[in-house]
């Protein structure tokens, strides 16, 4: 059930590409991403460990964190988007229920490099690379 600061996968996917859609940021640790390497679509891959370091580098656009199962390491990194003055909502359910949803993904192996002011047509530009 999405809270206040959650947004349910089918409501998301709705979203995705669209003008006002939100940034996706991808916080699964190493473990999870290994076991399945895919990502929503245009969710950007981050470390939540250092999300004050990139926490205000962000476009000024609302986020949306991705986590595993939606609990604690987005809603952490949301809470601490939100601190940081951003608009920061959690996956309800995270990446686990967007797969059970049957919902598209992307193979990070299947995007195409950036060109050379970063962009591709899953990348947003000026979203800073790294983690």
């Amino acid at each position: 059930m999405s809270s206040p600061t959650s947004i349910a996968p089918a409501q998301l996917n709705r979203l995705i590409g669209t003008p006002d859609g939100p940034l996706l940021i991808d916080v699964r640790i190493a473990e999870d991403v290994a076991a399945d390497p895919r990502r929503l679509p245009g969710a950007v891959p981050r470390d939540f460990r250092t999300a004050p370091s990139w926490a205000t580098t962000l476009p000024d656009r609302p986020v949306v964190v991705v986590c595993q199962r939606g609990l604690k390491l987005s809603e952490g990194v949301a809470a601490w988007l939100r601190h940081a003055g951003r608009a920061a909502e959690t996956l309800d359910g995270g990446f686990a229920a967007w797969a059970a949803a049957g919902l598209p993904m992307l193979r990070p192996d299947h995007i195409p490099p950036p060109d050379p002011q970063g962009r591709t047509v899953y990348r947003i530009a000026g979203l800073p690379k790294g983690s």
